[in-house]
């Protein structure tokens, strides 16, 4: 079984934002997201790749920003693959609907050209 990485708390200004990230969050969103976080506070982590780059929570970063939070709990992954980075990158971002394929099938038939090759095994 795999270990689990220890969360960390870093300041919002030290995290770099994905310069290739596919995913984009207009006002509403972020405005959803900061409410959603003002209410329940901050329970989904930041994901870095242990170099303060976002893999997954742009639009949780932006929404601390907006809220003037000054530190955000973070998992970093480190051990990570390039490869397995754009994976994650991929998986956070695309509807589930898109990404249902039987979990040992490979991106083999997926129309989309950024579609890891994974398993759940």
């Amino acid at each position: 079984m795999a270990d689990f990485p220890d969360y960390k708390t870093v300041s919002v200004a030290s995290l770099v934002p994905y310069a290739r990230n596919s995913r984009t969050h207009n006002a509403a969103q972020i405005d959803k997201i900061a409410a959603s976080i003002r209410e329940i506070g901050f329970l989904n982590p930041i994901i870095t790749d242990g170099q303060s780059g976002i893999i997954a929570g742009h639009g949780r970063v932006l929404a601390a920003q907006k809220l003037g939070l000054a530190t955000l709990p973070v998992i970093e992954a480190s051990h990570l693959t390039d490869a397995q980075r754009r994976a994650r990158r991929w998986l956070n971002h695309t509807p589930s609907v898109r990404r249902r394929r039987p979990p040992t099938t490979s991106r083999q038939g997926s129309t989309d050209p950024h579609a890891p090759n994974i398993s759940a095994e």
